[in-house]
Protein backbone atom coordinates (compact mmCIF):
# COMPACT_ATOMS: atom_id res chain seq x y z
CA UNK A 1 0.00 0.00 0.00
CA UNK A 2 2.89 2.34 0.79
CA UNK A 3 4.42 1.73 -2.64
CA UNK A 4 1.10 2.54 -4.31
CA UNK A 5 0.85 5.84 -2.43
CA UNK A 6 4.34 6.86 -3.49
CA UNK A 7 3.71 5.95 -7.13
CA UNK A 8 0.64 8.18 -7.28
CA UNK A 9 2.83 11.27 -7.40
CA UNK A 10 5.77 9.86 -9.33
CA UNK A 11 6.87 11.52 -12.57
CA UNK A 12 4.80 10.23 -15.47
CA UNK A 13 6.75 10.26 -18.73
CA UNK A 14 4.17 8.25 -20.65
CA UNK A 15 3.51 9.77 -24.09
CA UNK A 16 -0.21 9.15 -23.56
CA UNK A 17 -0.29 12.26 -21.37
CA UNK A 18 -0.01 14.35 -24.55
CA UNK A 19 -2.89 12.71 -26.44
CA UNK A 20 -5.37 15.48 -25.69
CA UNK A 21 -2.90 18.11 -26.90
CA UNK A 22 -2.38 16.27 -30.18
CA UNK A 23 -6.02 16.90 -31.05
CA UNK A 24 -5.65 20.69 -30.98
CA UNK A 25 -3.76 21.82 -34.10
CA UNK A 26 -5.37 25.26 -33.94
CA UNK A 27 -3.81 25.87 -30.54
CA UNK A 28 -0.43 24.94 -32.03
CA UNK A 29 -0.74 27.68 -34.66
CA UNK A 30 -1.72 30.15 -31.94
CA UNK A 31 1.26 29.06 -29.87
CA UNK A 32 3.65 29.57 -32.78
CA UNK A 33 2.39 33.12 -33.24
CA UNK A 34 2.65 33.86 -29.53
CA UNK A 35 6.15 32.40 -29.33
CA UNK A 36 7.27 34.57 -32.24
CA UNK A 37 5.74 37.65 -30.65
CA UNK A 38 7.37 36.96 -27.29
CA UNK A 39 10.78 36.43 -28.85
CA UNK A 40 10.66 39.87 -30.45
CA UNK A 41 9.23 41.72 -27.44
CA UNK A 42 11.37 43.04 -24.63
CA UNK A 43 9.81 42.39 -21.23
CA UNK A 44 10.06 44.90 -18.42
CA UNK A 45 9.00 44.61 -14.80
CA UNK A 46 7.21 47.48 -13.11
CA UNK A 47 9.37 47.95 -10.02
CA UNK A 48 6.76 50.28 -8.51
CA UNK A 49 4.25 47.44 -8.04
CA UNK A 50 4.35 44.47 -5.68
CA UNK A 51 4.92 41.08 -7.36
CA UNK A 52 4.61 37.38 -6.63
CA UNK A 53 6.90 34.78 -8.18
CA UNK A 54 6.06 31.08 -8.18
CA UNK A 55 9.31 29.26 -7.44
CA UNK A 56 7.71 25.81 -7.42
CA UNK A 57 4.19 24.63 -8.26
CA UNK A 58 4.39 20.86 -7.82
CA UNK A 59 3.78 18.46 -4.97
CA UNK A 60 5.84 15.57 -3.61
CA UNK A 61 9.18 14.97 -5.34
CA UNK A 62 10.41 17.70 -7.72
CA UNK A 63 10.20 16.81 -11.40
CA UNK A 64 11.54 18.27 -14.66
CA UNK A 65 8.17 19.97 -15.04
CA UNK A 66 7.69 21.46 -11.55
CA UNK A 67 9.75 22.13 -8.45
CA UNK A 68 8.41 21.73 -4.93
CA UNK A 69 6.27 24.46 -3.37
CA UNK A 70 7.69 27.94 -3.05
CA UNK A 71 6.49 31.54 -3.53
CA UNK A 72 8.45 34.77 -3.27
CA UNK A 73 6.84 38.12 -2.41
CA UNK A 74 8.52 41.25 -3.79
CA UNK A 75 7.61 44.70 -2.49
CA UNK A 76 8.47 48.03 -4.16
CA UNK A 77 11.21 50.09 -2.57
CA UNK A 78 14.01 52.48 -3.37
CA UNK A 79 17.62 51.31 -3.18
CA UNK A 80 19.98 53.99 -1.86
CA UNK A 81 23.29 54.02 -3.72
CA UNK A 82 25.94 55.66 -1.55
CA UNK A 83 28.58 55.92 -4.27
CA UNK A 84 26.63 58.55 -6.23
CA UNK A 85 23.87 59.47 -3.73
CA UNK A 86 21.10 58.30 -6.04
CA UNK A 87 17.91 56.44 -5.20
CA UNK A 88 16.97 53.73 -7.67
CA UNK A 89 13.50 52.13 -7.63
CA UNK A 90 13.65 48.38 -7.11
CA UNK A 91 11.76 45.31 -5.94
CA UNK A 92 12.82 43.76 -2.62
CA UNK A 93 12.22 40.10 -1.73
CA UNK A 94 10.31 40.69 1.51
CA UNK A 95 8.80 37.28 2.32
CA UNK A 96 9.00 33.64 1.25
CA UNK A 97 5.97 31.36 1.47
CA UNK A 98 6.97 27.67 1.53
CA UNK A 99 10.53 26.40 1.03
CA UNK A 100 10.33 23.11 -0.84
CA UNK A 101 13.42 21.46 -2.30
CA UNK A 102 15.10 23.73 -4.84
CA UNK A 103 13.71 27.04 -3.52
CA UNK A 104 17.14 28.64 -3.18
CA UNK A 105 18.29 27.57 -6.64
CA UNK A 106 14.98 28.76 -8.14
CA UNK A 107 15.47 32.16 -6.51
CA UNK A 108 18.99 32.35 -7.86
CA UNK A 109 17.84 31.39 -11.34
CA UNK A 110 14.98 33.89 -11.58
CA UNK A 111 16.34 36.89 -9.66
CA UNK A 112 19.06 37.47 -12.25
CA UNK A 113 16.33 38.57 -14.69
CA UNK A 114 15.21 41.43 -12.46
CA UNK A 115 16.73 44.40 -14.24
CA UNK A 116 17.37 46.74 -11.33
CA UNK A 117 19.94 47.45 -8.63
CA UNK A 118 18.82 44.67 -6.25
CA UNK A 119 19.43 41.98 -8.85
CA UNK A 120 21.93 39.83 -6.92
CA UNK A 121 20.74 36.97 -4.74
CA UNK A 122 22.42 38.32 -1.60
CA UNK A 123 20.89 41.76 -2.11
CA UNK A 124 17.43 40.22 -2.30
CA UNK A 125 17.85 37.76 0.57
CA UNK A 126 19.03 40.53 2.89
CA UNK A 127 15.53 42.06 2.70
CA UNK A 128 13.59 38.90 3.63
CA UNK A 129 11.48 39.68 6.70
CA UNK A 130 9.74 36.35 7.31
CA UNK A 131 9.44 32.81 5.97
CA UNK A 132 6.11 31.03 6.30
CA UNK A 133 5.69 27.22 6.14
CA UNK A 134 2.22 25.69 5.96
CA UNK A 135 2.84 22.19 7.32
CA UNK A 136 5.49 19.58 8.04
CA UNK A 137 5.72 17.76 4.70
CA UNK A 138 9.16 17.78 3.12
CA UNK A 139 8.01 19.21 -0.21
CA UNK A 140 7.11 22.38 1.71
CA UNK A 141 10.20 22.81 3.90
CA UNK A 142 12.95 20.66 2.34
CA UNK A 143 15.12 23.68 1.49
CA UNK A 144 14.32 25.72 4.60
CA UNK A 145 17.65 25.30 6.39
CA UNK A 146 19.59 26.34 3.29
CA UNK A 147 17.36 29.37 2.75
CA UNK A 148 17.61 30.46 6.41
CA UNK A 149 21.40 30.20 6.33
CA UNK A 150 21.59 32.12 3.04
CA UNK A 151 19.31 34.86 4.41
CA UNK A 152 21.36 35.14 7.62
CA UNK A 153 24.61 35.38 5.68
CA UNK A 154 23.16 38.01 3.35
CA UNK A 155 21.90 40.11 6.28
CA UNK A 156 25.28 39.83 7.97
CA UNK A 157 27.05 41.18 4.89
CA UNK A 158 24.98 44.36 4.89
CA UNK A 159 24.85 44.52 8.71
CA UNK A 160 21.11 44.08 9.09
CA UNK A 161 20.76 43.17 12.75
CA UNK A 162 17.18 41.87 12.67
CA UNK A 163 17.05 38.10 11.98
CA UNK A 164 14.45 36.53 9.72
CA UNK A 165 11.26 35.26 11.38
CA UNK A 166 10.26 31.67 10.58
CA UNK A 167 6.56 30.85 11.14
CA UNK A 168 6.20 27.07 10.94
CA UNK A 169 4.82 23.94 12.64
CA UNK A 170 6.65 22.64 15.76
CA UNK A 171 8.12 19.71 13.82
CA UNK A 172 9.68 22.03 11.24
CA UNK A 173 11.15 24.30 13.91
CA UNK A 174 12.61 21.27 15.64
CA UNK A 175 14.14 20.24 12.32
CA UNK A 176 15.74 23.69 12.03
CA UNK A 177 17.10 23.52 15.58
CA UNK A 178 18.76 20.19 14.87
CA UNK A 179 20.38 21.38 11.64
CA UNK A 180 21.27 24.92 12.69
CA UNK A 181 21.46 24.56 16.47
CA UNK A 182 25.23 24.86 16.72
CA UNK A 183 25.26 28.08 14.72
CA UNK A 184 22.39 29.67 16.69
CA UNK A 185 23.84 32.12 19.19
CA UNK A 186 21.99 32.82 22.42
CA UNK A 187 22.63 36.52 21.79
CA UNK A 188 19.79 38.09 19.83
CA UNK A 189 21.99 40.08 17.48
CA UNK A 190 23.80 36.94 16.28
CA UNK A 191 20.82 34.66 15.82
CA UNK A 192 20.19 33.36 12.31
CA UNK A 193 16.42 33.28 12.75
CA UNK A 194 13.55 33.63 15.21
CA UNK A 195 11.21 30.63 15.09
CA UNK A 196 7.58 30.65 16.20
CA UNK A 197 4.70 28.24 15.64
CA UNK A 198 1.46 29.26 13.92
CA UNK A 199 -0.49 28.75 17.13
CA UNK A 200 1.89 30.83 19.26
CA UNK A 201 1.94 33.60 16.68
CA UNK A 202 -1.85 33.79 16.91
CA UNK A 203 -2.46 33.35 20.63
CA UNK A 204 0.67 33.65 22.74
CA UNK A 205 0.87 36.78 24.93
CA UNK A 206 4.64 36.66 24.41
CA UNK A 207 4.45 36.93 20.61
CA UNK A 208 4.31 40.74 20.62
CA UNK A 209 8.04 41.07 19.95
CA UNK A 210 7.77 38.81 16.90
CA UNK A 211 4.74 40.75 15.66
CA UNK A 212 6.67 43.99 15.89
CA UNK A 213 9.59 42.49 13.96
CA UNK A 214 7.21 41.89 11.05
CA UNK A 215 4.67 44.70 11.28
CA UNK A 216 7.22 47.44 12.08
CA UNK A 217 9.53 46.48 9.25
CA UNK A 218 9.96 49.45 6.91
CA UNK A 219 10.88 49.86 3.27
CA UNK A 220 12.00 53.05 1.59
CA UNK A 221 9.29 54.41 -0.67
CA UNK A 222 9.98 54.30 -4.38
CA UNK A 223 10.73 57.67 -5.94
CA UNK A 224 7.38 57.89 -7.82
CA UNK A 225 5.30 57.17 -4.70
CA UNK A 226 7.26 59.60 -2.57
CA UNK A 227 7.12 62.31 -5.21
CA UNK A 228 3.32 62.23 -5.40
CA UNK A 229 2.92 61.95 -1.64
CA UNK A 230 4.29 65.45 -1.10
CA UNK A 231 7.05 66.84 1.06
CA UNK A 232 5.24 66.21 4.33
CA UNK A 233 5.00 62.47 3.69
CA UNK A 234 7.35 59.98 5.32
CA UNK A 235 10.08 58.35 3.25
CA UNK A 236 9.13 54.86 4.47
CA UNK A 237 6.15 52.54 4.58
CA UNK A 238 5.32 49.34 6.46
CA UNK A 239 4.39 46.60 3.95
CA UNK A 240 2.90 44.04 6.36
CA UNK A 241 -0.38 44.95 8.02
CA UNK A 242 -1.44 41.63 9.53
CA UNK A 243 -0.89 37.87 9.40
CA UNK A 244 -3.52 35.28 10.28
CA UNK A 245 -2.82 31.55 10.48
CA UNK A 246 -5.96 29.47 9.84
CA UNK A 247 -5.98 25.77 10.68
CA UNK A 248 -7.01 23.60 7.71
CA UNK A 249 -7.76 19.95 7.00
CA UNK A 250 -4.71 18.11 5.74
CA UNK A 251 -2.42 16.79 8.47
CA UNK A 252 -1.53 17.75 12.01
CA UNK A 253 -0.55 21.41 12.38
CA UNK A 254 -1.51 22.34 8.80
CA UNK A 255 -2.35 26.00 8.24
CA UNK A 256 -3.44 28.50 5.63
CA UNK A 257 -2.17 32.09 5.49
CA UNK A 258 -4.15 35.32 5.31
CA UNK A 259 -1.75 38.18 4.67
CA UNK A 260 -2.71 41.86 4.57
CA UNK A 261 -0.31 44.02 2.59
CA UNK A 262 0.07 47.78 2.39
CA UNK A 263 1.11 48.64 -1.15
CA UNK A 264 2.15 52.18 -2.16
CA UNK A 265 0.44 53.53 -5.24
CA UNK A 266 1.98 55.72 -7.91
CA UNK A 267 -0.30 58.60 -6.92
CA UNK A 268 1.13 58.65 -3.42
CA UNK A 269 -1.80 56.83 -1.77
CA UNK A 270 -1.68 53.35 -0.22
CA UNK A 271 -3.81 50.32 -1.04
CA UNK A 272 -4.56 47.25 1.06
CA UNK A 273 -4.08 43.94 -0.73
CA UNK A 274 -5.51 40.78 0.87
CA UNK A 275 -3.56 37.64 -0.08
CA UNK A 276 -4.80 34.21 0.99
CA UNK A 277 -2.66 31.09 0.57
CA UNK A 278 -4.45 27.81 1.30
CA UNK A 279 -1.46 25.55 1.92
CA UNK A 280 -2.41 21.89 1.45
CA UNK A 281 -6.02 21.25 2.39
CA UNK A 282 -9.44 19.94 1.60
CA UNK A 283 -11.95 22.75 0.88
CA UNK A 284 -12.11 24.50 4.26
CA UNK A 285 -15.24 26.17 5.59
CA UNK A 286 -13.17 27.76 8.38
CA UNK A 287 -10.84 29.33 5.84
CA UNK A 288 -13.80 30.64 3.84
CA UNK A 289 -15.50 32.12 6.93
CA UNK A 290 -12.28 33.76 8.10
CA UNK A 291 -11.72 35.38 4.73
CA UNK A 292 -15.30 36.59 4.49
CA UNK A 293 -14.86 38.27 7.89
CA UNK A 294 -11.61 39.87 6.78
CA UNK A 295 -11.47 43.33 8.44
CA UNK A 296 -10.20 44.96 5.24
CA UNK A 297 -13.50 44.13 3.51
CA UNK A 298 -15.31 46.14 6.19
CA UNK A 299 -12.94 49.06 5.67
CA UNK A 300 -13.37 48.79 1.88
CA UNK A 301 -17.07 47.84 1.42
CA UNK A 302 -16.94 47.92 -2.38
CA UNK A 303 -13.96 45.57 -2.60
CA UNK A 304 -13.78 41.77 -2.47
CA UNK A 305 -12.75 40.34 0.93
CA UNK A 306 -9.78 38.63 -0.74
CA UNK A 307 -7.78 40.26 -3.53
CA UNK A 308 -6.02 37.02 -4.55
CA UNK A 309 -6.55 33.44 -3.39
CA UNK A 310 -3.71 31.01 -4.10
CA UNK A 311 -5.26 27.58 -3.62
CA UNK A 312 -3.79 24.13 -3.95
CA UNK A 313 -5.27 22.09 -6.80
CA UNK A 314 -3.38 18.84 -6.58
CA UNK A 315 -5.73 16.76 -8.74
CA UNK A 316 -7.90 17.22 -11.79
CA UNK A 317 -11.64 16.90 -11.31
CA UNK A 318 -12.11 13.42 -12.78
CA UNK A 319 -13.27 10.32 -10.91
CA UNK A 320 -9.76 9.24 -10.00
CA UNK A 321 -8.75 12.77 -9.00
CA UNK A 322 -11.75 13.24 -6.72
CA UNK A 323 -11.08 9.90 -4.99
CA UNK A 324 -7.42 10.74 -4.47
CA UNK A 325 -8.23 14.22 -3.18
CA UNK A 326 -10.51 12.77 -0.53
CA UNK A 327 -8.04 10.05 0.46
CA UNK A 328 -5.01 12.32 0.68
CA UNK A 329 -6.87 15.41 1.97
CA UNK A 330 -6.11 17.60 -1.02
CA UNK A 331 -8.36 19.57 -3.38
CA UNK A 332 -9.25 19.19 -7.04
CA UNK A 333 -9.03 22.10 -9.48
CA UNK A 334 -12.77 22.69 -9.42
CA UNK A 335 -13.02 22.42 -5.64
CA UNK A 336 -10.37 25.13 -5.41
CA UNK A 337 -12.37 27.43 -7.68
CA UNK A 338 -15.51 26.66 -5.67
CA UNK A 339 -13.68 27.92 -2.60
CA UNK A 340 -12.75 31.10 -4.48
CA UNK A 341 -16.40 31.61 -5.35
CA UNK A 342 -17.56 30.98 -1.76
CA UNK A 343 -15.14 33.49 -0.25
CA UNK A 344 -15.86 36.04 -3.03
CA UNK A 345 -12.20 36.25 -3.97
CA UNK A 346 -11.42 38.78 -6.66
CA UNK A 347 -9.02 36.33 -8.32
CA UNK A 348 -7.75 32.78 -7.83
CA UNK A 349 -4.46 31.15 -8.81
CA UNK A 350 -4.23 27.35 -8.81
CA UNK A 351 -0.98 25.63 -7.78
CA UNK A 352 0.55 22.50 -6.14
CA UNK A 353 -0.21 20.05 -8.95
CA UNK A 354 0.46 16.33 -8.82
CA UNK A 355 3.60 15.38 -10.72
CA UNK A 356 1.56 12.87 -12.71
CA UNK A 357 0.33 15.79 -14.84
CA UNK A 358 3.03 17.03 -17.21
CA UNK A 359 0.89 20.11 -17.90
CA UNK A 360 -2.42 21.42 -16.59
CA UNK A 361 -4.25 23.61 -19.09
CA UNK A 362 -7.22 25.96 -18.76
CA UNK A 363 -9.33 23.40 -20.64
CA UNK A 364 -8.51 20.78 -18.00
CA UNK A 365 -10.09 23.05 -15.40
CA UNK A 366 -13.07 24.62 -17.15
CA UNK A 367 -14.56 22.78 -20.09
CA UNK A 368 -16.83 24.56 -22.59
CA UNK A 369 -19.55 21.91 -22.15
CA UNK A 370 -19.95 22.86 -18.50
CA UNK A 371 -23.09 25.00 -18.38
CA UNK A 372 -22.95 25.36 -14.58
CA UNK A 373 -19.65 27.19 -14.52
CA UNK A 374 -20.05 29.89 -11.87
CA UNK A 375 -16.36 30.38 -11.18
CA UNK A 376 -14.86 33.87 -10.96
CA UNK A 377 -13.59 35.29 -14.22
CA UNK A 378 -10.16 36.07 -12.79
CA UNK A 379 -8.38 32.79 -12.32
CA UNK A 380 -5.27 31.15 -13.65
CA UNK A 381 -2.87 28.22 -13.42
CA UNK A 382 0.55 28.81 -11.90
CA UNK A 383 3.75 27.48 -13.42
CA UNK A 384 7.34 27.63 -12.21
CA UNK A 385 8.94 31.01 -12.80
CA UNK A 386 5.64 32.85 -13.33
CA UNK A 387 5.77 36.38 -11.93
CA UNK A 388 2.56 38.37 -11.53
CA UNK A 389 2.05 41.99 -10.40
CA UNK A 390 -0.32 42.48 -7.49
CA UNK A 391 -2.35 45.11 -9.33
CA UNK A 392 -5.92 45.24 -10.63
CA UNK A 393 -4.68 44.76 -14.16
CA UNK A 394 -2.31 41.98 -13.15
CA UNK A 395 -4.84 39.75 -11.41
CA UNK A 396 -7.43 40.45 -14.11
CA UNK A 397 -5.03 38.96 -16.68
CA UNK A 398 -4.49 35.55 -15.05
CA UNK A 399 -6.66 33.57 -17.47
CA UNK A 400 -5.28 35.19 -20.66
CA UNK A 401 -1.77 34.53 -19.31
CA UNK A 402 -2.68 30.89 -18.65
CA UNK A 403 -4.06 30.44 -22.17
CA UNK A 404 -0.92 32.03 -23.60
CA UNK A 405 1.22 29.50 -21.69
CA UNK A 406 -1.06 26.67 -22.87
CA UNK A 407 -0.57 27.73 -26.48
CA UNK A 408 3.20 27.98 -26.14
CA UNK A 409 3.33 24.60 -24.40
CA UNK A 410 1.31 23.03 -27.20
CA UNK A 411 3.56 24.63 -29.83
CA UNK A 412 6.71 23.35 -28.09
CA UNK A 413 5.21 19.86 -27.72
CA UNK A 414 4.39 19.62 -31.42
CA UNK A 415 7.72 21.03 -32.59
CA UNK A 416 9.75 18.27 -30.92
Amino acid sequence: QQQKTMDDNEIDLDDSSCEDEDKQPSVTEEGAALANNLSSTSTTIDVNSAHLIFLGTGCATPSPHRSSSGIGLFMPTSNYRTENSLNTDALALSAIIECGEGTLSSLSRHIQFLSHELSSLDDQLSHVNFIWISHAHLDHYGDLSSVVQAVANAKRKVRRARPVVVIAPPKVLQYLRVLLGKSQSSKGQNRQYIGITHRDFQTSPFAGHVHSMIYDDRLLLSSSSHLHAGRQATNYYKPFVSIQNIEVEHCRDAYALLLELCIPMKNGAFDTFSLCFSGDTRPSSLLTRTCLMNPSSVQRPHHSPISLLIHEATFLDDIHGREEALRKKHSTVREALDVATSMKAEACMLTHFSQRYSHVSANDVSRPADTNNSYPGNWGIACDGMMIPLTKRGIASLLPLTRCIDAIHSHCTHSR
